[in-house]
């Protein structure tokens, strides 16, 4: 399985990222792939109504720390300018950008972590 990175989809102009895997029959042979195709603004919406009203907050970043969706209305994931993504330590959410760099002081590699790292007891990267 393989998440792509973000990219324009052709057909709406958004920002998105697509999800694929292979799919195997019961023997184990090969065949096909399945994909679905996420936009970013609907993460956004989703991880806004899931936690906003709870007073959490939850971001998202790529492997090159790269602002995919935040729970926080109004945050800002790209340039309005540009529309390229911001890097979260560049986020305009003192939040985000303030933990993002405590993260990347702590000089984790986020592109090889394949399970939860607990930072303190309650608190999770994933």
């Amino acid at each position: 399985s393989i998440w792509s990175n973000v990219y324009v989809f052709a057909t709406t102009k958004n920002l998105g990222i697509t999800y694929a895997t292979c799919l195997f029959d019961s023997k184990g042979n090969f065949i096909g792939v399945a994909g679905v195709d996420f936009e970013l603004v609907a993460i956004m919406n989703f991880l806004i109504e899931s936690y906003y009203a709870q007073d959490r907050w939850v971001y998202i970043v790529d492997s090159y720390y790269k602002m995919i969706a935040s729970s926080t209305p109004n945050d800002t994931i790209t340039n309005r300018t540009t529309n390229i993504q911001l890097s979260a330590t560049e986020s305009p959410n003192s939040r985000i950008s303030g933990s993002m760099q405590y993260l990347l002081n702590l000089k984790i590699n986020f592109a090889t972590q394949d399970n939860r790292l607990v930072i303190y007891q309650n608190y999770y990267i994933q």
